[in-house]
C-alpha cells in the first residue's frame, strides 16, 4: 500500500495520448511520464536513440561483436569470482596458491599472447589473449580444492578448448617454490598437462 502523501509517477508509451499529452514534436521514439504535484499532472518526455545502432557502435561493428563480448565475459567472471571471495573471506582460508599467476610454459600460445590465472577463495579463473589485439583465446573456471600437494580443481564453465572437461573434477600434483608453482596431471579427457605458473602479484 502507497503511502499517505506520496507521490506516484506514471510511464506509458510516448505515442499514446493521455490527458493532452502526446509524443514529442521530434517524432523520436521515447517514453513519457505523468507526476501528480497536488492537482496538476506534470508531463516529461525522455527519448531513446535505437538500440541496435547504439550497441554496435560501442562495440565497433558487427564483425568483432562476438570476440569483444566473450573478452567482456571473462572479465566478468574474473571480477565476479574476485568480489565473491573477497565478501565471503572469512569463509574460505586463503591457501598458498591464492593470487594472479602468468604462464610461463605448458602451453603452446601465439606470439605476444598471455595467459593469466586467479585462484582467490577457493575459485579460479584463467583466460588467455592476445595482447596486441585484445582477443580472447580461451577461458575457464571454477572451483578447487587444495589439499597438501593435491591439487583439485572443478570446472563450471569453459570455452570449445575445455569441451568435455567442463563439470568434471581434474586432479592435479602441485609443487609451489616461492613465487613459482608448477601444475601436473592428467586431464579427465586423458590428454597429459605440465604448467608451469608465475606469481604477478
Amino acid at each position: 500500500m502507497r503511502k499517505p502523501g506520496s507521490r506516484r509517477a506514471l510511464l506509458f508509451p510516448a505515442d499514446l495520448r493521455l490527458s493532452g499529452v502526446s509524443r514529442a514534436a521530434s517524432g523520436k521514439p521515447g517514453f513519457g511520464g505523468l507526476e501528480k504535484e497536488g492537482n496538476i499532472l506534470v508531463a516529461s518526455f525522455v527519448p531513446i536513440q535505437p538500440l541496435a545502432p547504439y550497441l554496435l557502435s560501442i562495440l565497433g561493428g558487427s564483425k568483432k561483436i562476438m570476440k569483444k563480448i566473450s573478452l567482456i565475459l571473462a572479465i566478468t567472471f574474473g571480477a565476479v569470482f574476485f568480489a565473491t571471495s573477497q565478501t565471503n573471506g572469512g569463509q574460505a582460508k586463503k591457501s598458498q596458491l591464492d593470487g594472479a599467476w602468468e604462464l610461463v610454459s605448458g602451453q603452446q600460445l601465439p606470439k605476444g599472447a598471455r595467459d593469466i590465472k586467479i585462484i582467490s577463495g577457493g575459485h579460479f579463473i584463467f583466460a588467455a589473449y592476445d595482447t596486441e589485439k585484445g582477443e580472447l583465446l580461451y577461458t575457464a573456471g571454477g572451483t578447487y580444492i587444495l589439499n597438501g600437494s593435491t591439487y583439485t580443481e572443478h570446472l563450471d564453465f569453459g570455452d570449445k578448448v575445455s569441451a568435455g572437461i567442463v563439470g568434471k573434477d581434474q586432479q592435479f600434483t602441485v609443487k609451489i617454490d616461492g613465487d613459482t608453482f608448477i601444475q601436473s596431471g592428467t586431464l579427465s579427457n586423458g590428454k597429459a598437462l605440465l604448467e608451469t605458473w608465475k606469481r604477478i602479484n
